[in-house]
């Protein structure tokens, strides 16, 4: 019996080891990308991108067995990578190449199909220095895949768009329309119409003093940054964006040295890191992290979908 396979790459340094996980979907070591996928993607992925994906060691795989051949192969692979691409970004931002390639395994090997080619998903300074093992990838992500895909299943588009925005805005280059995607997110996902419902909503979700980076998977430094040292200038560089103002110099233009809680400074960027770059890495961090406590959550995701029910739990927030 054929069996149909669809496998993304990881970005380097991300994964260190294999991962078995439910429903067909595993990490896998491969030595070497084939010849015949490489020359799948040559026409439709830029050199430089292609090397990427020539050297990369870890990847993402979704299978299914069919009885039969499938005269188009099995169609409904694609989106359940795609869900699961998703939610490894939800485990921890670290960015993708967001390339997705559909092969056939029978008894001769896996020859490729076809392959669907969207733009990269772009990391972030703490996201380069993130591992998904550990974020918990063990624990985390057999629940955020299945919330992910009931999110979309069942049309729950308060779940769906900010899992779109978070995707979207790891695709722009630019730290302001970046910043403004997940910022968006929060604000669909926390019904926050003002900046008072928006800060005491985020915080009291996420706890005010928490931090809501990753440590160092080198050094395993916490960069010190806490929701209540961002959340308000998230909101108000927002609507600066938002509104097509002129950003200004001070504070998001300026320099910004990240430090961590034992006081080290962490390590610099090959372009200058602003406290507007900041901003960004915290929008997509407390995006991240508030999407993921839902998601492996049934009883969050239950409530997220009666929109009565989610508003009277965001007001609650609110309460001193």
């Amino acid at each position: 019996m054929p069996t149909y396979v669809v496998v993304t790459p990881i970005k380097p340094n991300a994964i260190n080891k294999e991962h078995t996980f439910s429903n067909g979907t595993s990490i896998r070591h491969l030595r070497q990308v084939s010849k015949d996928i490489l020359d799948l993607l040559r026409p439709v992925v830029a050199p430089h991108r292609l090397d990427e994906i020539a050297g990369a060691r870890y990847w993402l795989r979704v299978e299914r067995e069919t009885e039969h051949p499938l005269p188009n192969g099995d169609q409904t692979l694609f989106p359940i990578a795609v869900n699961a691409s998703r939610a490894l970004q939800l485990v921890c931002p670290i960015g993708a190449k967001h390339v997705f390639i559909r092969l056939q395994r029978d008894v001769g090997g896996e020859s490729p199909i076809n392959a669907k080619v969207w733009d990269e998903l772009h990391s972030t300074l703490i996201g380069r220095t993130a591992s998904l093992e550990d974020n918990g990838i063990d624990e985390a992500f057999d629940q955020i895949y299945a919330g992910v895909q009931q999110a979309f299943d069942d049309g729950i588009v308060r779940l769906e768009n900010p899992i779109l925005f978070l995707e979207r805005g790891m695709q722009i280059g630019n730290v302001y329309l970046a910043t403004l995607m997940f910022a968006m997110g929060l604000d669909m996902l926390f019904m926050a119409v003002k900046k008072d419902n928006f800060v005491k909503r985020v915080s009291g979700f996420l706890g005010p003093d928490s931090f809501f980076f990753p440590p160092n998977q080198f050094t395993k430094a916490q960069p010190i940054t806490r929701v209540k040292d961002v959340v308000a200038d998230i909101f108000d560089l927002r609507n600066l964006i938002a509104h097509g103002q002129e950003i200004p110099q001070k504070p998001f233009r300026q320099p910004y040295q990240l430090t961590s809680t034992s006081g080290e400074a962490l390590p610099d960027t090959y372009y200058p890191y602003t406290y507007a770059e900041l901003l960004r890495e915290s929008a997509l961090f407390m995006l991240t992290n508030s999407l993921r406590k839902i998601l492996m959550d049934q009883n969050r995701i239950r409530a997220v979908k009666d929109t009565k029910r989610w508003r009277a739990e965001m007001k609650q927030l609110e309460s001193p």
